[in-house]
């Protein structure tokens, strides 16, 4: 299933590709992290977590502190004087709105981490790869990393094979290859948000969602008529906690980005089963 949280990919073995094996570590180092955070952050008290947010903010009164603080340890920093007098701090405007919109800001927080830390991870593992296969690299576009991705499997004449290993691993949710590159542009755009605008809404984005849904929607209509995510979507999506949506691949609203923790499951399957399936068709074509 997509929508439901998975936490542990296929261990590698003697067989598996290195890109494979890294892939397998930088992951389960995010999981581990994010599992660790969660447990934490689920002890802490309505208090303590109003007080962490609010620690956030570093004011001047810390930095005299500090100042006052190096100056009894004989190792004053004349910078830290400057620094006192100078409007100095941390932007955490986005937590308090999130607060007041009824959104848990250090959730939010924990969740856009893993989304980026995951993103990050899948696409330099697909640059290894395509450097591993002698890729010109200096041709690499970020935007067309899965256009180039499906070309060298074109080449290597794995392509058929890895997209059938997609649609059993998805059953059959994702059974095209237009459908891969539209779930990946679809979260490349929430990326982007996250990492370029700190998770705020921009007109830049909107456009560039209406578009990418535009180009896709004999795509999104395909994935989202299938009997599996059908299935998904009216056991895990709609009528939880939240207002329901329109549909799963939609273009937010408002000035903040928030995914459900659904859409979140399925880009963290999404990666999983794309370097799986990888790793599942290269050492299956290497053995012919």
């Amino acid at each position: 299933m997509m929508m439901i949280s998975t936490f542990s990919p296929l261990k590698p073995n003697e067989k598996c590709k290195d890109f494979y094996d890294t892939f397998y570590k930088q992951y389960s180092m995010i999981q581990i992290n994010d599992i660790i955070m969660n447990e934490l952050l689920d002890s802490l008290g309505d208090e303590e977590r109003k007080g962490l947010v609010d620690n956030l903010i570093l004011d001047g009164f810390e930095i005299q502190r500090n100042a006052v603080y190096s100056i009894g340890m004989g190792i004053y920093d004349p910078s830290l004087q400057r620094s006192s007098r100078e409007d100095r701090g941390l932007d955490i405007s986005l937590f308090r709105d999130l607060d007041n919109m009824k959104v848990d800001p250090l959730k939010w927080y924990l969740q856009a981490n893993e989304f980026m830390q995951l993103y990050a991870v899948c696409e330099q593992t697909i640059k290894d790869y395509l450097a591993s296969c002698d890729f010109d690299m200096a041709k690499f576009k970020e935007r067309k990393m899965m256009i180039q991705f499906f070309d060298i499997l074109r080449e290597k004449k794995i392509v058929d094979n890895y997209i059938e290993l997609i649609s059993q691993s998805t059953n059959e949710i994702l059974t095209k290859e237009n459908e891969v590159k539209f779930v990946w542009e679809y979260y490349t755009e929430i990326r982007n948000v996250y990492m370029h605008a700190g998770g705020r809404l921009t007109e830049r984005f909107k456009k560039n969602m209406d578009k990418l849904l535009q180009n896709y929607a004999h795509e999104i209509s395909c994935i989202m008529n299938s009997k599996s995510m059908i299935m998904e979507l009216v056991t895990f999506y709609y009528g939880d906690d939240e207002d329901d949506e329109d549909d799963f691949f939609n273009n937010p609203v408002g000035n903040i980005i928030i995914c459900k923790s659904q859409k979140i499951n399925f880009f963290r399957n999404f990666v999983i089963i794309i370097m799986e399936c990888l790793n599942k068709a290269l050492t299956k074509e290497e053995c012919k």
